[in-house]
């Protein structure tokens, strides 16, 4: 990997609000990844569920990743409840 030139697939660069997704074969589905860097500064892209180091890395919008099984987290969402006070349950 260091030192190595990789070439990206058409739709590898990512945009705003883009989430690297790869394919991971021990968990069975498509994942999110992280990027690893070892002390060496060798660098690998892993899935964020078991640390499998992924290839074909690609990058979709935020719209795509309930399509994957990843849940879209509003901040002005609440808990749910009607009277909800954003982040203040439990307190009072």
């Amino acid at each position: 990997m260091a030192g190595e030139t990789v070439e990206l697939m058409a739709d590898s660069e990512p945009g705003a609000g883009d989430f690297p997704v790869a394919d991971c074969g021990d968990c069975s589905r498509v994942v999110l990844v992280h990027l690893w860097m070892a002390d060496d500064g060798e660098e690998s892209h892993r899935c964020i569920h078991c640390d499998t180091v992924l290839a074909d890395v690609r990058w979709v919008g935020e719209g795509e990743l309930g399509e994957h099984g990843y849940a879209e987290i509003t901040q002005d969402a609440g808990c749910g409840r009607p009277d909800c006070g954003r982040g203040r349950c439990g307190s009072g």
